[in-house]
C-alpha cells in the first residue's frame, strides 16, 4: 500500500523507503530492475505530495526534490554515453527520456534555476543524442549552456556536447568547436575538468567516431 501524509512523518518515512528502494536498484546495475523502479518511485512521491496539502511544507519540498533526484540519477543510469560499447533498446532510451523530462518538469516546479536546470536539460539532449535527434541534441545542449553561466567548466561541456551532435551531423566547423572546448577544459587544470575533458571524449567515440 502507498504511504501517503497522515502523519508529521509519513512523507519522510516514504522518502527514506524509496530512496533506499531505488539505490539497492541502482546499486544492482540492472536497467530493468533501475527502470522498473524509478518511476513508481517518482509517482508514489508525487501521488503522496497531492494527498498531504497539509503537511509541513519542508517535508513536502524534500518528498519532490527527492522525486527530482530519482528522475535526474536513474535517468543518467540509462544513458549510455558514459562508456564506449554500451548498448541500449530503443525502449530503455524512450524511458530514460520520459526520465529526463521528468527531472526537467520537477525541476521547474522547484523553481530551480542555473547548474540544476542545466543539468536537466543536458540530460534530454544526451537522450536525444544517444537517440539519433541530434538536431534536437544540439538545440537542448545549447540551452543547457546558459543555464550555466556561473559554471563555466560546465558551459564548456555542453557546448561540447553541441558540437558533437554538430559534427554527426556534418556541420562545417563542429570538429574545431569541440577540440577548443577540450582545450579549454584541458587549460583549466582542475579534477572537475579534467572528468568533462573525458567525458566529451567518450561521448565523441561513442556518437560521432
Amino acid at each position: 500500500m502507498m504511504a501517503t501524509a497522515n502523519t508529521d512523518t509519513s512523507l519522510e518515512d516514504l522518502v527514506q523507503q524509496l530512496d533506499a528502494k531505488v539505490k539497492q536498484a541502482r546499486k544492482s546495475g540492472d536497467i530493468a530492475a533501475i527502470l522498473a523502479t524509478a518511476g513508481p518511485a517518482i509517482d508514489q512521491l508525487e501521488a503522496a505530495i497531492a494527498a498531504a496539502p497539509d503537511a509541513p511544507e519542508d517535508q513536502r519540498l524534500a518528498a519532490l526534490q527527492a522525486a527530482k533526484r530519482i528522475a535526474y540519477n536513474t535517468g543518467a543510469d540509462v544513458y549510455p554515453g558514459w562508456e564506449a560499447g554500451v548498448t541500449r533498446t530503443q525502449a530503455e532510451l524512450d524511458a530514460g527520456m520520459a526520465l529526463a523530462r521528468r527531472c526537467r518538469d520537477l525541476t521547474a516546479r522547484l523553481g530551480l534555476g542555473g547548474a540544476q536546470a542545466g543539468n536537466a536539460i543536458w540530460l534530454i539532449g544526451a537522450f536525444h543524442l544517444a537517440g539519433g535527434a541530434t538536431a534536437d541534441a544540439a538545440a537542448a545542449f545549447d540551452e543547457a549552456a546558459g543555464h550555466f553561466a556561473a559554471e563555466p567548466e560546465m558551459r564548456l561541456m555542453a557546448e561540447g556536447y553541441q558540437a558533437i551532435a554538430d559534427l554527426k551531423t556534418g556541420k562545417t566547423g563542429a570538429g574545431d568547436a569541440l577540440q577548443s572546448k577540450l582545450d579549454a577544459l584541458q587549460a583549466a587544470g582542475t579534477e572537475d575538468a579534467g572528468f568533462l575533458r573525458d567525458q566529451l571524449v567518450t561521448a565523441r567515440q561513442i556518437f560521432a567516431p
